[in-house]
């Protein structure tokens, strides 16, 4: 007889843990709401949740990186940066150029908008954490991303 455990996510929800795929859904749901409402707050408007990555490979690089480096870094394909990127270029936070060596080869480097919204960015991906780890423990937080991680790997 196999016992299946549920745990309470919210009144009145059971969620078994075979469905960790769709809270992991959920869960990508709710804070990509919660960057619209804090971008929109600061005043940033067309950028999505998607681009915080793009920014912060940007910010701890000194503002210039290759676009195959920010797709490796950050796990996503190359095709999928490329288009969040044409996106921060259309709007300005970033420039686009070709690597002189070899023409494949696209550099993205922030612009001065680009780098006036550090600050809240930094700010934002504050209360994101903050958020995200609400009543934690530190070892609940080791866990929890090694438990990812793990997870990650087998795809």
């Amino acid at each position: 007889m196999t016992i299946v455990r549920h745990r309470t996510i919210l009144p009145g929800k059971m969620i078994s843990k075979d469905a960790v795929i769709g809270l992991i859904g959920s869960l990508r749901e709710k804070y990509s709401r919660f960057l619209e409402k804090e971008l929109k707050a600061c005043g940033i408007k067309g950028i999505a949740g998607s681009h915080g990555a793009i920014f912060a490979c940007l910010y701890q690089s000194g503002g210039r990186m290759k676009v195959m480096e920010i797709a490796k870094k950050i796990g996503r394909s190359k095709s999928t940066v490329t288009e969040l990127v044409n996106k921060l270029e259309s709007l300005g936070y970033v420039n686009k150029s070709n690597c002189c060596v070899d023409g494949r080869c696209i550099y993205v480097e922030l612009t001065d908008k680009g780098r006036a919204v550090k600050k809240d960015f930094d700010i934002i991906s504050k209360r994101l954490i903050g958020t995200a780890y609400k009543g934690f423990t530190d070892e609940e937080k080791e866990i929890l991303v090694n438990g990812l991680e793990k997870m990650r790997g087998n795809f």
